[in-house]
């Protein structure tokens, strides 16, 4: 069971993480925008880049295939940056409050008085579960880069075909994957106090 202080502790990071999440989901939306402007309100006048009646076939193939392998690579991200054995690395030396909370969304520059002191306060696991941040939020970022990637070459694939229909399934695969890894930090520190506990 971890702390009241520690969950105070993380919150300002938990705040961070949720705002880039919902940055990710508000460029899928945008990019659907941009494409219906661009062709939804063209009621068929913008002409095909590659207007190659061979290439039109073929070009809708490649780019799921891309997707597919975008959405596989952030399922191996997850595993890769996430490993045990990596987290051990962030585990071995209790952190300084200096070296992780100067990073909290609210506190950019020094932690402050009061987070330091709650930092403190908390015990030497928890103080390196909290160290963990960095290397849970950078695995996130990158999870949820490759899935807003199959929006982009939904958005790459409509303009080359000057059809707005085109992105949605793009669209639909990125934005969902990327609702369903909603950051959940409280759940991914508990799952990681056995872990920590080793080093304590």
């Amino acid at each position: 069971m971890l702390s009241s202080g520690f969950h105070q502790v993380i919150a300002p990071k938990a705040k961070t993480l949720n705002i880039i999440w919902g940055a990710f989901l508000a460029a899928c939306v945008v990019y659907v925008v941009v494409a219906w402007i661009m062709f939804g309100l063209a009621s068929g006048g913008a002409e095909p880049v590659l207007d190659s009646p061979s290439s039109g076939g073929l070009l809708p193939t490649i780019f799921a295939v891309v997707a597919i392998l975008a959405l596989g690579a952030s399922v191996v991200a997850e595993r890769m940056l996430l490993t045990p054995s990596r987290l051990e690395t962030h585990l071995r030396e209790v952190p300084t409050a200096a070296s992780v909370l100067a990073f909290n969304s609210d506190f950019p520059a020094t932690p402050s008085g009061n987070q330091t002191q709650l930092f403190d306060r908390l015990s030497d696991t928890e103080k390196r579960l909290v160290g963990l941040s960095i290397p849970y939020q950078t695995a996130n970022i990158v999870i949820w880069a490759c899935r807003e990637s199959i929006v982009v070459l939904g958005l790459v694939l409509a303009v080359l075909q000057a059809s707005f229909p085109v992105i949605l399934p793009f669209a639909a695969v990125g934005f969902v994957t990327i609702l369903l890894k909603v950051p959940r930090p409280a759940s991914f520190y508990a799952s990681r106090l056995d872990l920590a506990r080793k080093f304590s």
